[in-house]
């Protein structure tokens, strides 16, 4: 739902990005624990679908955002 908004106005208006860096982060930090941990590839291809979902998040945030808040 906060995509379509953002994408439809073409402006983030109130919403804040930090969930979605913080969610990326986290994300990524899982792959990469699914890399090392034996046996980690559920880990590793839930967490990196959930990272590259996220980082398509992220760059619709810093494409409307305003120039000054990127």
């Amino acid at each position: 739902g906060t995509l379509k908004r953002v994408v439809r106005k073409r402006s983030v208006g109130e919403f804040k990005a930090i969930p979605y860096v913080c969610t990326l982060l986290s994300t990524c930090l899982w792959s990469f624990y699914g890399l090392l941990k034996p046996g980690g590839l559920l880990v590793l291809t839930v967490n990196a679908a959930g990272a590259s979902l996220e980082a398509i998040y992220v760059a619709f945030f810093l494409l409307y955002s305003p120039k000054h808040a990127r």
